[in-house]
């Protein structure tokens, strides 16, 4: 009980940082505008955008760095926050929000705001150079694909010898009775790679073998982590043997932790951006959108992420970032976002109802 207080307070902490941040960028918006220096819709070459994004800030602030060489008398207000609040956020804001485009967030977020009418399609240019599954099906699509992002394992290798145990190679091996207690999973509530490890196993499985696999699993899982990242830190440091993660957060080590693609396949997410539904929209913020399917912004994600919105014939400059290969890319479990998405708060009651002691 102590334990699931705590997390409650560190989330409570969060969602207010996360609250006191688009508090920020959305004032800075309204005193800009009652200044009259937001000018709307004159120039595609200049203006003032709102941004939230999803993208970890190292990599947003590189790829917003990139845009601004570019095009210099744009001024970008960007707020990186969590997936989990921006959605609420924007809907709760209905057509009042200050943000112009969402950009980096994982494709259940931007459904929900598609489902609310909140979002305005549009064909940026390049729109061709991106694989079909990678954009809604709409002449003007209302969300595009930018990147993927895989999730797998971490060890310890140490740590897994000292207590005389094979690494796991497979998700049906994360339940055998000989890790019990040695995982180390991300909270499902607050932290992506969670939720959608959870999801793809019920859509995949069904709910009853789904559920079935769950609760073994949870037999193995010593802590619940509410930080990014924060699962294969701690396998580093020894305190739990096995983690998972978005690989692009796991650090190899040869001595205190390794990655392990599973052999099924390694789960993943979409990054996507879309154009926020408003009365007026600058074509500054068309620039923006136009420029973040470029051929430039594209090396860029690919810089982060295995997997690429480009179709395989386009002429891009991306290359796999270290650590995958396309056999690796390719096998990737396939699963249907939008159910994902739609069965979001029926999974995670049902999760927290069995699962809230951990």
């Amino acid at each position: 009980m102590k334990n699931l207080l705590n997390k409650r307070v560190i989330f409570l902490i969060f969602l207010s940082l996360v609250a006191f941040e688009l508090l920020i960028v959305g004032l800075k918006y309204q005193e800009a505008k009652s200044n009259n220096e937001i000018p709307m819709s004159d120039s595609p070459t200049s203006g003032r955008i709102v941004i939230y994004s999803a993208f970890p800030k190292e990599q947003g602030d590189e790829y917003i760095a990139a845009f601004k060489k570019e095009y210099p008398k744009i001024l970008v207000d960007i707020a990186y926050i969590s997936p989990f609040t921006m959605s609420d956020q924007i809907l709760s804001e209905q057509y009042n929000t200050a943000v112009d485009v969402v950009w980096g967030v994982p494709h259940r977020s931007v459904l929900f705001l598609e489902w609310g009418s909140l979002l305005k399609g549009y064909a940026p240019n390049g729109l061709s150079n991106i694989k079909p599954d990678f954009r809604d099906s709409n002449t003007n699509p209302y969300w595009i694909g930018l990147s993927g992002h895989m999730v797998a394992f971490c060890t310890n290798p140490t740590k897994l010898a000292e207590l005389n145990l094979d690494p796991p190679k497979s998700w049906e091996d994360l339940v055998k009775p000989e890790y019990k207690g040695l995982l180390s999973f991300p909270d499902p509530e607050i932290i992506q790679p969670g939720y959608m490890i959870i999801a793809t196993f019920l859509q995949l499985k069904g709910s009853l073998l789904g559920w079935d696999y769950l609760d073994q699993l949870h037999q193995n899982i010593g802590e619940f982590t509410n930080n990014q990242g924060a699962a294969c830190q701690h396998v580093s440091e020894g305190k739990y043997a096995i983690g998972v993660s978005f690989v692009e957060q796991i650090k190899p080590d040869p001595n205190t932790l390794k990655v392990v693609f599973p052999t099924e396949g390694a789960m993943w997410q979409m990054d996507v951006m879309a154009l926020i539904n408003k009365d007026s929209i600058q074509l500054a913020t068309k620039t923006f959108i136009d420029w973040s399917i470029s051929d430039q912004a594209l090396a860029l994600y690919s810089e982060n992420s295995p997997i690429q919105a480009t179709n395989p014939t386009t002429e891009t400059n991306t290359t796999l970032p270290k650590g995958y290969t396309p056999e690796v890319v390719a096998g990737v479990i396939p699963h249907d976002f939008a159910w994902v998405a739609a069965n979001y708060s029926r999974i995670i009651n049902e999760w927290h109802t069995r699962y809230k002691d951990k």
